[in-house]
Parts: C-alpha cells; sequence; structure tokens
C-alpha cells in the first residue's frame, strides 16, 4: 500500500520551464526509506537513469518506470496501479538496473556505518525529485526554485515518516541547496573524524523541525572535497560522516550532480 502523501506527490504535474526529462517519472527515492538508517542526499536524479548516454528513452534496460512504460501521458489522473507502479520501481531500484558506476562509490562510505543500500538498510534521496536535462548546474534560479518550492515540503514529510538517523550530503553544491532550502546558520561543533583517508572537522545547527546538520572542513590535504551531513527530527546523535564526491573520471564533477 502506498502512503498518501507519496500519491500526491508521483500525481502533481511536472513542473512548467524546469527542462524536466520528457516521459520520465519522479524518482521518491532510490530503494527503501522504510527499512533505511542512512539516506545520502543529493540534488536531483541524473539524466541517466532514464536517458542512454545519446539522449534516448531507455526501454527494455530501463532502472526506473516510464510514463511509455506505463501506457499513459501523465500520472495526474493515471490509475492507482500506475502510481503503485512508480513507487515500487523506486523501492526496488537496488534490485533492478541501478547505476553501479556511481553507487558503489557511496558503498564504501556507507559501509562504514555498517550501512549498505544493497541490503536495504540505506538508500538515496534528492532534494528534488526530478531527473532534469540539462543538468542542475544549467538551469536557471527560476526553474530551482520552483523545483524546490515543490520538492523541500516532501523531502521534509519523506523524513518525518521515515527511520533515518543520518543523512550524508554529497558535495559543496548540495549543501548550497540545502541551505537555500532550509536556511541554517553553521556553529562550531564534534571532533576530527576519519574515513579512509579523509579526515573533517564538523560544525552543526539546530533547524526548526529540531535535527541536526553539519558541514565537514577538510584537512588541507583533501580540502577541496567536502561532505556534509544531517540528521532528522528527533535523532540526537547526529552521527556525521565525511566522504569523497565520487568524480568523473577528468571531470571536477560529479556523474549525478552538475
Amino acid at each position: 500500500m502506498i502512503p498518501d502523501y507519496i500519491e500526491l506527490r508521483n500525481r502533481r504535474p511536472v513542473p512548467a520551464s524546469a527542462s524536466v526529462v520528457p516521459g520520465s517519472t519522479p524518482v521518491i527515492a532510490f530503494g527503501d526509506p522504510a527499512s533505511s538508517r542512512v539516506a545520502t542526499l543529493g540534488l536531483n536524479p541524473s539524466r541517466l537513469e532514464f536517458l542512454t548516454r545519446s539522449g534516448q528513452l531507455l526501454t527494455l534496460e530501463r532502472r526506473f518506470e516510464t510514463l511509455e512504460a506505463l501506457g499513459i501521458s501523465s500520472l495526474t489522473a493515471a490509475s492507482d496501479e500506475a502510481v503503485v507502479r512508480v513507487w515500487e520501481g523506486c523501492r526496488q531500484y537496488f534490485a533492478r538496473n541501478q547505476y553501479r558506476r556511481w553507487f558503489d562509490q557511496l558503498e564504501a562510505v556507507l559501509r562504514s556505518v555498517d550501512a549498505s543500500y544493497y541490503e536495504r538498510s540505506a538508500c538515496h534521496l534528492d532534494l528534488v525529485q526530478w531527473a532534469t536535462d540539462p543538468t542542475w548546474g544549467s538551469l536557471g534560479d527560476d526553474a530551482i526554485g520552483r523545483m524546490l518550492l515543490e520538492a523541500v515540503p516532501f523531502l521534509q514529510a519523506q523524513l518525518r515518516a521515515s527511520s533515518i538517523e543520518m543523512i550524508p550530503l554529497n558535495g559543496r553544491r548540495v549543501m548550497t541547496e540545502f541551505e537555500r532550502a532550509f536556511g541554517p546558520v553553521l556553529r562550531p561543533h564534534g571532533h576530527p573524524l576519519i574515513v579512509g583517508r579523509v579526515g573533517a572537522v564538523f560544525s552543526a545547527l539546530d533547524l526548526e523541525t529540531g535535527g541536526r546538520v553539519g558541514t565537514g572542513h577538510k584537512s588541507a590535504a583533501t580540502r577541496a572535497q567536502h561532505t556534509h551531513c544531517c540528521a532528522p527530527a528527533g535523532i540526537t546523535n547526529s552521527g556525521l560522516v565525511p566522504h569523497r564526491a565520487p568524480r568523473r573520471s577528468g571531470s571536477a564533477t560529479t556523474d549525478r550532480f552538475m
């Protein structure tokens, strides 16, 4: 059975002038938040979750449901069965044709805190649930603002409904947009923490919801690579975890967040 707030989110129309990948559906989650203790957080789903590198819609190897696969033109007035298929496709992402080139790099970080995408104790969430083409970095401020206005209240409801305890924010741009959406003010907190070869000293804050957020400030050797973490409302142990953001070969940006 699909929760009401997720059904309502799935049925919302595509934001106007937001460059959403044609024929795509909202990605509510990568994996199941209900069984997850940790959720990595990014900006929005990659266009490669729905498209080939040449820009064609994935068919037999699709990772999520598409409007074409569902035989519909929109989710707004779709059948309950279609809406459930979209949600189940998100929940079962790591049992299907997942984008392992990207997620396997974060899996090593999750293992350091006894969590795993593939064992259903971790999932991935995004500030915005729509995949876009062009990617985030090429979208205008108006388009980003419209999508955040719609998506952030849903993300807040999603976190309240889950048992997630730890949320690594993947990269400096994610932290910037997180602050844009939630408006945090940081203060010093915590001690250096090491995961692999990466060290960090954290700052933290209290959100209006009672949760905590941290931003990692790396040692000199790794200062250019930032990771940020937060814990949702009701969590007293922020469990901040630094890690390297996975990067595309020969580029300073990630495959998913550009």
